[in-house]
């Protein structure tokens, strides 16, 4: 199925057929939280048959939505849409206002059929817009016995039991049928984007009668099938069995920085499940080792050496932290708030993402916030800098990887497009190349000069979920099947030699040595040579590692 993750999960249909009374449910497995708890939203994204219309217009598209914040604030809400793409234009990417408000109809491409029941309506809780493991969420579709939607119902179920629920039926001139649909866990809405610090669970899909399968490009069902505008970080697994009247699919969050040493394995920072950090030292071998705090409730991190450490919390604030540690919250001075993402420089210059997607350079003294600074792009969704501070390379929210060059203080700077539809990406400090993972999975390493789409390049690799660059010659790559490897050559046939499996995260310091994160959370320190056997020699570092 290739990769699957954000917005492009798979299509499901029972072939060609209408679906009867499908049902989603996803049980959480690991807490569902975003980084400055922004909020998520739960989306089945549907399709009709061409045959469907209202007021004329074709109906293209249905949306059945369970929002956690967002247009929600502080709470969890249902929405239902029916959009006829194309009809008008639409302009995504807004942020949700004070309090939401259709668009008059006719001015969006979701039809005026609609009244404003099936916009934005909350019905429970949510503490910080987060969704705790061990709870459920659900959206359940209704139909008569042609098919034809009749009443959506939306539930969350928290761990202890308590249901917050609420349920739509459709008056008489809003009954269409689906063929098929996605689950999409993505951002809270208005085209907003999030990232999930940590979450995981299973997602089930079932209908009362047939078969449901994921869709092959020949079937030829329907019209087109577009996709939602909310993106996240979210990965789908497999969809298990091939086919049935009821599939799994496993869901995950890939691990911000949640472990890494800067000093050659004598120190290892580690971020535990339960939000606190630590700095680890050997011997390993049992868990934990010896350590002491640094703090607690941390989303992400950076080590600048031993002693000074930048945090981002999960309440969005961002912190540079100083030595000694055991006492949590450490000496520290605040750098900024509502901070989505940061790379620090060094103790001087943080380049910090807020969650506005605002990019920001921003330089000591540290202590009022914000600091002085100077914007270097706006809609960003990632960026990394290279070549001491004068060019960083800068992803946008819409896939368009630029290479962008200072002075900066005007929007957008100087830059230089590298490439398109693009997942992630990495440098090594050299402007000139730089590795970038397109939404399809394909790695590959490109080339200087910029601002031809795509540049020059050779494919490294697919079905790549993660990798890290060592040097122009080294890479390792997480696969989609979650073995890891060590790749080498930059030629476009590089030798590989397997690592391990079953890894969910890693971060390696060279060829010889890399820390990783089983899917049982236990986190190792494995060692060359690579490729005898699976698992390596290794040393158990921690166990229960975010």
């Amino acid at each position: 199925m290739g990769f699957l993750s954000s917005n492009n999960n798979a299509i499901l249909v029972n072939n060609c057929q209408n679906l009867q009374n499908l049902t989603v449910t996803l049980q959480v497995t690991q807490d569902l939280i975003t980084l400055g708890n922004t909020g998520f939203s739960m989306q089945v994204n549907s399709y009709p048959q061409t045959s469907s219309k209202s007021q004329g217009q074709t109906l293209n598209w249905f949306q059945y939505i369970i929002y956690v914040g967002g247009p929600v604030t502080n709470g969890v809400g249902w929405e239902i849409q029916y959009w006829s793409v194309g009809a008008q234009s639409y302009a995504p990417n807004q942020p949700w206002p004070p309090s939401y408000t259709p668009n008059p109809p006719n001015t969006t491409p979701w039809l005026p059929v609609l009244s404003n029941d099936y916009e934005v309506q909350g019905f429970g809780s949510a503490p910080s817009n987060q969704i705790l493991a061990g709870s459920v969420m659900q959206i359940q579709l209704t139909t008569d016995s042609s098919g034809n939607v009749t009443a959506a119902a939306f539930s969350v179920t928290d761990p202890a039991g308590k249901v917050s629920n609420a349920k739509f039926t459709f008056p008489a001139g809003a009954v269409y049928p689906i063929y098929g649909f996605q689950v999409d866990l993505v951002g809270p809405g208005g085209g907003a984007p999030c990232t999930f610090t940590s979450g995981a669970g299973t997602l089930t899909c079932s209908v009362s009668a047939g078969t449901l399968a994921v869709q092959n490009a020949s079937t030829g069902c329907g019209g087109p099938q577009p996709g939602t505008a909310e993106t996240s970080n979210a990965v789908y697994g497999d969809i298990t069995p091939a086919s049935g009247a009821k599939l799994s699919q496993s869901l995950y969050v890939p691990a911000l920085r949640s472990f890494q040493t800067i000093d050659g394995y004598q120190h290892i920072f580690v971020l535990g499940t339960d939000g606190n950090l630590w700095l680890e030292q050997p011997p390993f071998g049992t868990a934990p080792p010896q350590r002491v705090q640094v703090d607690g409730s941390v989303s992400t991190f950076q080590p600048l050496s031993d002693q000074q450490v930048l945090v981002l919390g999960r309440d969005g604030k961002l912190w540079l932290e100083q030595a000694p540690f055991g006492k949590a919250p450490p000496s520290r001075v605040q750098v900024d708030g509502s901070v989505q993402a940061f790379q620090g420089v060094n103790s001087q210059t943080v380049l910090v993402l807020g969650d506005d997607g605002n990019l920001w350079q921003e330089t000591a003294p540290f202590g009022k916030v914000p600091p002085s600074r100077v914007q270097v792009d706006g809609g960003v969704n990632q960026f990394s800098e290279v070549a001491q501070t004068n060019y960083i390379f800068v992803l946008g929210n819409d896939g368009n990887l630029w290479l962008e060059e200072g002075p900066f203080g005007k929007v957008p700077p100087s830059r230089q497009q590298v490439d398109a539809s693009v997942r992630a990406f990495a440098a090594v400090g050299l402007y000139a190349f730089v590795w970038v993972l397109g939404t399809n999975g394909n790695l590959w390493l490109e080339f200087s000069p910029f601002g031809q789409v795509p540049p020059s390049r050779v494919l490294i690799d697919s079905n790549v979920l993660a990798f890290q660059v060592l040097d122009l010659n080294d890479v390792l790559v997480l696969r989609n099947d979650g073995t890891l490897w060590l790749e080498q050559g930059s030629s476009g046939t590089p030798t590989r030699t397997q690592i391990d499996a079953n890894v969910m995260n890693f971060f390696a310091t060279d060829t010889q040595n890399v820390l990783v994160l089983g899917s049982d959370g236990n986190l190792w320190w494995e060692q060359a040579p690579f490729g005898q056997q699976v698992p390596p020699q290794r040393k158990l570092v921690d166990a229960s590692v975010a």
